[in-house]
């Protein structure tokens, strides 16, 4: 009895020790597995949800901001591309944006009486040089009247005045009148107020000289070279970065395929006083067929070259100070 009662009161032990241990897990499961299974999932599963949020907000947030320098620098660079293309404008065709480019009719004056130019006719009306290239005339509108569109044909210049300089000088251009063959020389022609001078650093030609023999009406426009009625002194900057662009228009204009509409085009040499050399030149284009839509423009171009100093009576010049 002695022997089976020493195990029972082992195995009650044993028993006791293990309901107590069970107990415990009991208990302590009880007050924190409501904790682990309710609350703390939801938090993790906010928590989860807080990172594939920001997991899923901040690729767009760092894609956005990316895309927003992208777009940035693409729009520097396109800015920067039509500053590049600006610069170059102002060289060769930055007067597209005053020349009709919007495709609209314009109608010239109803007039049975042939136009004049606003240098023959209000040349005290053209603004004094004010560091511009160019000022528009008339709000960029041709003085021409419906006479000039209907009588017009061909080309004519003006006779030299007494002093030699030139005058007037119009067209009724086409397209079969630009040239085909070479360019001549025109070397011989000594225009008005011709006072060569180099100019390294201020000249953009090699050599540097100052002054061009300056085509009234563009060679590339009727193939007239070597025609003193037709040529004047102006500046390479006028010549080559000035009057080019608005040249440029009209020859772009004529030379589309099947293109056979007309261009009226005056250009008008201002000379002040008894002056040599030209203030500037005045210029009138016109696209006949199309009412003014293709081309019509009517700017003053200055004779200028920046840095240098211009005596207009008699053609001298000298670096300014």
């Amino acid at each position: 009895m002695r022997g089976k009662t020493g195990k029972t009161k082992k195995r009650n032990k044993y028993i006791g020790i293990v309901l107590a241990v069970a107990l415990l897990r009991v208990l302590v499961g009880v007050t924190a597995m409501p904790e682990a299974d309710g609350s703390q999932p939801e938090s993790g599963n906010q928590v989860e949800t807080k990172v594939w949020e920001t997991s899923s907000n901040q690729p767009e947030a760092e894609t956005s901001p990316e895309s927003g320098i992208r777009e940035e620098d693409n729009s520097q660079t396109k800015n920067a591309g039509n500053m590049e293309a600006g610069t170059r404008e102002t060289e060769n065709d930055q007067p597209e944006g005053d020349s009709n480019q919007s495709g609209t009719e314009v109608q010239p004056a109803n007039s049975d009486a042939a136009s004049f130019s606003t240098v023959e006719s209000a040349p005290e009306s053209i603004p004094a040089y004010a560091g511009q290239d160019y000022v528009l005339l008339n709000d960029g509108i041709p003085n021409f009247t419906t006479w000039d569109l209907e009588n017009i044909t061909g080309e004519s210049y003006s006779e030299l005045d007494s002093l030699g300089r030139c005058g007037v000088a119009v067209a009724m251009l086409e397209k079969s009148m630009m040239p085909t063959g070479e360019r001549g020389s025109i070397g011989q022609i000594k225009p008005t107020g011709w006072v060569q001078e180099k100019y390294e650093g201020f000249v953009d030609s090699n050599p540097p000289y100052l002054y061009n023999r300056c085509h009234l009406i563009a060679y590339g426009l009727t193939g007239q070279n070597a025609n003193e009625k037709n040529l004047i002194t102006g500046t390479r900057y006028m010549n080559a970065t000035a009057m080019l662009p608005w040249e440029r228009q009209v020859m772009q204009y004529l030379e589309v395929d099947g293109n056979e509409n007309h261009v009226l085009y005056r250009v008008t040499p201002y000379f002040a006083g008894t002056e040599l050399l030209a203030r500037g030149v005045e210029l009138e284009a016109y696209s006949v067929e199309d009412a003014g839509a293709g081309i019509c423009f009517h700017v003053f171009v200055y004779n200028v070259q920046p840095g240098i100093k211009l005596d207009y009576e008699t053609g001298d010049s000298w670096i300014a100070e």
